[in-house]
């Protein structure tokens, strides 16, 4: 799928999806795939992930591939887990909405 996802419950991704991605909480399983900008409260990636992924919690399973930018508050890397490119945690990260580009 190529476009743009806005969710405000859950969102699961088995599939592939080029675009951006909104959701309160994103599971990307392991056969799943995304590239381009996903924004979330927290996300679990056990599949692939290419580009920038704003959350306040990160979950990755020893499954995950990322190649980008991951910014969050905490985060969980499980042995194995695959990560190219830059890491920032945060604790300064707010709490209510910053994760909805354009919500205050």
């Amino acid at each position: 799928m190529t476009g743009d996802l806005v969710c405000s419950g859950g969102l699961h991704l088995q599939g592939h999806v080029n675009g951006k991605v909104q959701a309160a909480s994103v599971t990307i399983g392991e056969p799943g795939r995304l590239n381009g900008e996903l924004y979330a409260d927290s996300v679990k990636l056990s599949g692939q992930f290419d580009g920038d992924l704003h959350c306040r919690v990160f979950q990755a399973t020893h499954t995950a591939t990322i190649n980008g930018r991951v910014t969050c508050a905490s985060m969980d890397l499980q042995s194995g887990a695959v990560i190219a490119g830059e890491i920032v945690v945060s604790s300064a990260i707010s709490q209510s909405g910053w994760w909805c580009p354009g919500e205050a």
